[in-house]
């Protein structure tokens, strides 16, 4: 009780944080709401404070889709008011009226059609699909969901594709075809993983988790509900997350763990009931139920197993009467046979029988297997208490005919098949995703070898042709300075000519001038001679 206390405390913890923030998103979307002058505007945040207000204030939320409405209606805004009355379809499917949110929904698709738009079309035929589901009319809801389904495919929505997959399974599911639900929900969870969508993956985890607990393969079971619970819990999503933590209980209950179990039912009521979700609450209570009974083979202390069974009992009636105003007729066949399967240990026959056969003629309307097959087991337990053999011994061969059906090697063989089929295509995804990304390494690698090989060849090429330039600008100097040297020699040989004609005349004059000056002095002598 203390472990549940505190889980208690600190889910309500949570729930503030979140209040918090809700409220801040309430007061942006009234600012604008009230500063904005556009209807069409305004139809579009009434719809948003809808659905903040959905679950939490009926009323509010009535006032706020009748304005919108309205504001739709005066200005023919024909996406605002489809908008508007799928919205209204889901208040009323959220109080069990089904009938209106039926009318809702059609009214809202017609609208979807006259205007062209695919997926609020698609959207519709899934949101009827649901309804179909719940009231039991599987074939109706297969025929909505595959017209979604193509839609989507069409639009290429993956998200869309993905959200049918799962509810084609749990339609399978539903009637016993264990096999194409697991085929269903693992091809819904190949896309999530694909898209990177966590909705659409806990979504598949929490829908697998029912199948393989339906085949009571628990390890399977409980390994899909954890998986699911820790996205829902990352995500924030807290309707879905006690959804979780009630599977979760049942998997504990199925297994004798009433402590864990019920630890785990209270958590998922006491979030159903902040939230005011009807239908979570009468499941979680229903739950609880079930291991208030499950307990009564536990003991032999009659006057505690007496308390037990009054316990479950008021369980059960409590579920009963939120299901059969929601108008769940498949959960009220349910609880109906366990309700007649308690009356026949108080040895309350008369009362049990009638419980039991009501129960059978609900779920043979909707042609539910699984629940017909324990339908059955109580029928034959209820003859067989009040000494009919022969009527007990008919209804335990529908009980085992039911039960083969159901459970046979064929169908486990192929859940085996699609788990070892989907493990080792997310091996193969994993191995092609890790084999590209060293391919993509290696050719990065290549790529940067080839890169600098480029790069080193480049430099010699741009130094080779540096070295070309500069040998030919040390040619062309070269050149240049022979040419001069050349011509500065031919030069010199003019000047050293010219100076050598003119040493010659030089040498010529003073030769002359050496005659000249011997031809003076000869005469200086001869007339010296005279004279004396």
């Amino acid at each position: 009780m203390k472990k549940l206390l505190l889980l208690l405390a600190f889910n309500l913890q949570l729930l503030t944080l979140v209040c918090f923030a809700q409220q801040n998103k309430i007061d942006s979307l009234l600012t604008i709401l009230k500063t904005t002058k556009e209807d069409t505007v305004k139809v579009e945040i009434l719809n948003q404070l809808f659905f903040i207000y959905e679950f939490e204030d009926e009323t509010k939320s009535r006032e706020l889709l009748n304005k919108a409405l309205e504001l739709a209606k005066k200005k023919n805004y024909k996406k605002g008011l489809a908008t508007t009355y799928t919205h209204i379809g889901f208040l009323k499917e959220d109080k069990g009226n089904y009938e209106e949110a039926l009318k809702n929904y059609f009214f809202s698709l017609k609208i979807r059609k006259a205007i062209n738009d695919k997926v609020g079309m698609a959207e519709l035929f899934c949101c009827i699909g649901n309804v179909y589901d719940i009231q039991g009319k599987y074939k109706e809801a297969l025929e909505n969901y595959y017209l979604s389904l193509k839609i989507f495919e069409e639009v290429g929505d993956k998200h869309g594709v993905a959200s049918n997959y799962n509810n084609i399974g749990i339609v399978f599911s539903d009637q016993g075809n264990y096999s194409q639900a697991l085929k269903m929900h693992f091809s819904a969870l190949k896309i999530g993983e694909e898209i990177e969508n966590k909705e659409d993956q806990a979504a598949s985890y929490c829908c697998i988790g029912n199948v393989y607990r339906s085949q009571i393969n628990y390890k399977e079971a409980i390994k899909n509900y954890s998986f699911c619970l820790k996205i829902e819990q990352e995500i924030g999503d807290k309707s879905k997350a006690a959804i979780a933590y009630n599977n979760i209980g049942l998997i504990y209950k199925d297994q004798g763990d009433f402590e864990k179990a019920l630890n785990n039912f209270y958590i998922a009521l006491e979030i159903k009931e902040k939230i005011g979700d009807k239908n979570g609450i009468a499941s979680a209570k229903y739950n609880i139920g079930v291991v208030y009974y499950d307990q009564v083979i536990e003991t032999d202390n009659n006057s505690f197993k007496d308390s037990l069974l009054e316990k479950a009992l008021s369980k059960y009636f409590d579920a009963l009467k939120i299901k059969e105003e929601i108008g769940d007729i498949a959960h009220v066949a349910n609880i109906l046979n366990s309700i007649g399967n308690i009356l026949i240990i108080k040895k309350e026959y008369i009362k049990a029988e009638e419980y039991l056969k009501k129960a059978k003629n609900l779920a043979q309307s909707i042609g539910h297997k699984e629940y017909l097959r324990n339908i059955f087991l109580n029928l034959s337990n209820y003859y067989s208490a009040i000494g009919n053999y022969r009527n007990a011994f008919e209804y335990h061969k529908q009980y085992i005919q039911y039960r083969d059906s159901i459970d046979n090697d064929d169908s486990r063989k192929k859940t085996i098949q699609l788990q070892m089929t989907y493990e080792f295509e997310k091996k193969e995804a994993v191995a092609t995703a890790e084999h590209k990304k060293e391919l993509e390494n290696q050719k990065a690698l290549a790529e940067e070898k080839s890169r600098k090989q480029k790069a080193v060849i480049l430099f010699v090429v741009f130094g080779l042709l540096l070295v070309l330039v500069f040998a030919g600008f040390i040619l062309r100097s070269l050149r240049i300075t022979r040419k001069q040297k050349l011509t500065i020699e031919k030069q010199k040989q003019i000047v050293d000519d010219k100076n050598l004609q003119l040493n010659q005349q030089n040498e010529e004059i003073s030769t002359q001038r050496d005659e000249i000056e011997a031809q003076r002095d000869e005469i200086t002598a001869q007339r010296d001679l005279v004279t004396e």
